[in-house]
């Protein structure tokens, strides 16, 4: 499942979590570390994620 057809929503809601969340922070990066280990469903969005952590670093 992708959020392609909802331009923004993905980074939106990454920002809200992690401004509103902060102690969920570790559990997302695990996640994100297993959802992106090769074979997973976000190996091949790779790039995708990295834009989104990336945006989220300069929020």
């Amino acid at each position: 499942m992708t959020l392609d057809h909802k331009p923004g929503f993905a980074q939106a809601a990454l920002n809200h979590l992690w401004q509103q969340r902060p102690g969920i922070h570790r559990h997302l990066l695990k996640w994100l570390d297993t959802i992106t280990a090769p074979g997973e469903p976000g190996a091949s969005r790779l790039t995708a994620i990295c834009a989104l952590l990336v945006e989220l670093a300069f929020t």
